[in-house]
């Protein structure tokens, strides 16, 4: 989730290990039979505690029939027209760490969380985008998801602070600004390296990395980030741009999203043992490798991930953005390439790298 699986706050350790009793509350939209089901979704949501919430200790909390009563108003103002979901997260979420941010959580990927994450994974999967789901309880209260476009970045920064780490002279606004502006102009004149002047000026910890940001979704960097690159063209440069800490400089560079397909096979399956998956697994891999079968009858054949009956397609995605163990083959797979077996948690994964314009059928 992006990104859930890098996410550090209460809500969404809580979120990973929901009981599998968590329970969905009224009706929601339903997708089409006929529509495609989506492999990733971009997900908000306006949070009430609960009194028993687990942690953490000085957060909004209220009994389980409060916090009920004021969620089903919160929806229903939610589903009113011309509604504003953000202001209303902002106004009355008691997640407080993600409220002022819209309320949004990042993206999620069909299974890749605990299996104890299903009620509320699936109460995701069923929205299209702007939509509001039903009620949904968890250990921490009861949420209200709305599903959100995916929007995601690439990009690299110049930070000057205000208080730069390395000195204990603070900057004024104006020398800060001044430093910025010199900083804009040095990056756009010809053949400059927008990395090597990350490291030499900039003060914030992505300086180590040549000022990359790396792939990010709204909500995964402060507000004014999202904002700024989102307005720039792939390769252009940013004016400053000032926050509290000081000012900002940005680069939006290609999102380099890749088309992958996946099969996967569990370690254990039908009665058979470890090292009979792991050769099965092997065998399929070949086929696909040499070609002998298309890879799309191969994942519909004997993959058990969500996507198989897509033939293993997971459409167009970084390949930062591809589970965590899948992420070293995906950046370096070509296009018609599949990837060396890949063993996680006693289970088998292939993915291969498709054209762009290649779909299963």
């Amino acid at each position: 989730m992006s990104r859930l699986s890098g996410a550090s706050n209460d809500v969404l350790r809580v979120l990973c290990v929901l009981a599998a009793t968590s329970l969905a509350i009224g009706a929601g939209a339903r997708r089409s039979p006929a529509e495609p089901e989506p492999f990733r979704v971009a997900l908000a949501h306006i949070l009430v505690r609960l009194r028993e919430a687990p942690e953490p200790a000085d957060r909004p909390r209220r009994d389980r029939d409060a916090a009920h009563r004021l969620a089903l108003d919160l929806r229903r103002q939610a589903l009113a027209p011309n509604a504003d979901f953000t202001a209303l997260c902002k106004r009355h979420s008691e997640d407080l760490d993600r409220r002022a941010n819209g309320g949004y959580l990042g993206t999620v990927m069909r299974q890749e969380l605990s299996d104890a994450f299903g009620a509320l994974e699936a109460a995701a999967f069923e929205l299209q985008v702007g939509e509001i789901s039903p009620v949904v309880a968890s250990p921490l209260g009861f949420h209200i998801l709305r599903r959100v476009g995916l929007e995601e970045w690439r990009g690299r920064e110049i930070f000057i602070a205000l208080a730069p780490p390395s000195t204990a002279v603070e900057r004024s606004r104006h020398t800060a600004l001044a430093l910025a502006g010199r900083v804009v102009k040095l990056a756009r004149l010809p053949g400059a390296s927008f990395a090597t002047l990350a490291r030499r000026y900039s003060d914030g910890r992505e300086r180590i990395r040549d000022g990359e940001l790396g792939v990010f979704g709204r909500g995964e960097r402060p507000p004014e980030i999202c904002e700024t690159i989102a307005s720039l063209e792939v390769g252009e440069i940013s004016e400053p741009v000032e926050s509290e800490s000081g000012f900002h400089v940005v680069l939006r560079e290609p999102l380099d999203a890749r088309r992958f397909a996946l099969i996967r096979i569990p370690a254990v399956d039908d009665g058979g043992s470890s090292r009979d998956a792991k050769e099965l697994a092997e065998r399929v891999r070949q086929t696909a490798a040499n070609r002998v079968q298309d890879f799309a009858a191969l994942a519909r054949r004997h993959s058990d991930h969500p996507r198989a009956r897509y033939g293993g397609d997971l459409g167009r995605l970084p390949a930062e953005r591809l589970p965590r163990h899948l992420r070293a083959a995906g950046a370096k797979l070509k296009v018609g390439h599949v990837s060396t077996l890949i063993e996680n948690r006693r289970v088998f994964f292939i993915l291969a790298r498709l054209a762009d314009d290649s779909l299963p059928r």
